[in-house]
């Protein structure tokens, strides 16, 4: 239906904003249905879902050695930043080594780094960029989702009267 489409445009949206950080600093490589992929040295980040406040649902860390083998994979439910670097939790923590396969599992592990956050800040989608249509469906998803969708009501509203106010000053 219609909120379909409305996801659908802000993803590409969000799609091409991610390819251009890609093309500005060499760290967030995609973003699409799969989440949103990012490099952090030899980690390769994928997020399933960014939330508000740059917290991050869903994710799964593999890191590289030199000779571009896996030697672990994280998969965590959620990672939120703090000032100590990221906070992840129920972490399932695989490690590879010498033909082995060790795994741990942790309710917390505390990360230094894992992905800029400034970089989420790109791409994010203004409700300002997007059509009263869009913002309409936008809202309705965020709000199935109990997710503040206030901003982009309030743009839904003023896209759709700003039109209607200069007709009848224009009459005035």
């Amino acid at each position: 239906g219609n909120g379909h489409i409305a996801r659908a445009r802000v993803m590409a949206s969000a799609l091409a904003k991610s390819i251009r950080v890609q093309a500005m600093n060499q760290q967030v490589i995609a973003g699409g249905q799969q989440g949103v992929w990012s490099r952090d040295g030899d980690r390769y980040i994928n997020i399933g879902e960014v939330l508000p406040g740059n917290r991050l649902r869903m994710l799964q860390i593999y890191e590289i050695n030199d000779d571009g083998e896996l030697v672990r994979v994280m998969d965590a439910v959620k990672a939120t930043p703090g000032t100590n670097g990221w906070l992840l939790e129920s972490v399932r923590d695989t490690r590879f080594h010498d033909g082995r396969v060790t795994g741990e599992q942790h309710d917390q592990l505390q990360l230094e780094r894992l992905v800029e956050t400034d970089l989420f800040d790109v791409l994010k989608t203004e409700p300002k960029d997007m059509s009263a249509s869009a913002l309409y469906h936008f809202g309705d998803y965020l709000e199935q989702n109990e997710l503040d969708a206030g901003r982009y009501r309030l743009e839904f509203w003023i896209k759709l009267f700003t039109p209607v106010t200069c007709l009848v000053m224009l009459l005035i």
